[in-house]
């Protein structure tokens, strides 16, 4: 252990935004990533390790493992990525996203009460908000259109309350739809059974199979549901200029929300689109029912991020399924 590193702790550091800001941080930034994930049979779990990163299995309940971990790498900083996130399987699973999203959540923070940690960054999400025809603010009314969003919305309620108990600094970082992947390739998104558009339609596309499409009669321009889409490298600059920001201007005590996005909303079937540009040709598309606790519209206003954290994402949409097909395509 090196007494002069500034260690962070990055729970589900091996999952897809997890691993991504990890290796953003050991890259871009004064702060020593160290990983805790219930997971590490992946990919990503070898390229950390690879890369100098600790990674340590077990869950984010397990009070000595996490002592452990803590008289090893004296963290004062941590990133908070372990959760359940399918809006499906949430509504037909709530139990399962409030036991994990929720109560062990809520354990967790008793957990690291003691260790002497100042600085939280929380992985939240658009799901908190429910549906807006318009750019959505951090200060529009919350209606979680899922079990998942509301897990996240009581989340983000519980770190407000031990902000203010233990007079620590956080920020709740509300993601729109990450997607992409990392550059040269090392990092993608991989879920299984995967779910999340881009990865579903690519990975279609590579094994010749019609592209699923829920819903056509969303009240929006083509009928298919809008997204807001940000490039995963975006996002993981985006937590490390909130954690600077915690850091160097906030009070102790402070709690801020940040919405994570391009700002920019685009159609499934636009999407899609993009993919035939980058492949060349047309796809096969099948419509089918819509699925339970999709909002027809989530677009993200960016301007709080922008004029607070300087936050300004650099990659399009182009890019973003550029990066996801060479990674899905090796």
């Amino acid at each position: 252990m090196e007494n002069n590193k500034k260690y962070i702790l990055v729970t589900g550091g091996t999952g897809y935004i997890g691993s991504q800001t990890a290796l953003y941080l050991l890259k871009n930034s004064e702060f020593s990533p160290v990983v805790l994930d219930i997971d590490i049979e992946k990919n990503s779990t070898k390229i950390l390790e690879k890369l100098g990163i600790p990674v340590f299995k077990g869950n984010i309940i397990d009070g000595t493992l996490i002592k452990e971990i803590h008289n090893q790498y004296p963290f004062k900083s941590v990133m908070h990525f372990a959760a359940f996130i399918e809006a499906g399987e949430s509504v037909n699973n709530p139990q399962k996203y409030y036991d994990n999203n929720v109560k062990n959540f809520d354990t967790f923070l008793q957990i690291i009460k003691p260790l002497g940690v100042e600085y939280f960054i929380f992985s939240s999400s658009a799901a908190v908000y429910g549906t807006y025809e318009t750019p959505i603010e951090e200060n529009f009314a919350k209606n979680p259109a899922s079990p998942y969003g509301e897990t996240k919305l009581k989340g983000e309620e519980l770190l407000e309350k031990f902000v203010k108990e233990n007079k620590i600094k956080a920020a709740s970082l509300r993601y729109f739809n990450a997607a992409g992947a990392q550059e040269e390739g090392l990092l993608g998104e991989d879920h299984e059974p995967e779910t999340h558009l881009i990865p579903r339609i690519i990975k279609a596309s590579l094994k010749n199979e019609p592209i699923q499409i829920f819903g056509s009669d969303y009240p929006t321009r083509d009928g298919t549901c809008v997204r807001d889409y940000i490039h995963v490298t975006d996002l993981a600059k985006g937590h490390l200029l909130a954690l600077q920001f915690i850091i160097n201007k906030a009070e102790p005590g402070t709690h801020e929300a940040f919405n994570l996005g391009s700002g920019n909303g685009f159609s499934i079937l636009e999407v899609v689109k993009a993919l035939e540009e980058t492949v060349g040709h047309e796809l096969n598309k099948k419509f089918q029912d819509r699925r339970p606790g999709d909002p027809a519209t989530l677009i993200a206003s960016i301007k709080k991020a922008k004029e607070i954290l300087g936050f300004q994402p650099e990659h399009d949409l182009k890019y973003i399924i550029k990066t996801a097909y060479s990674y899905h395509s090796k």
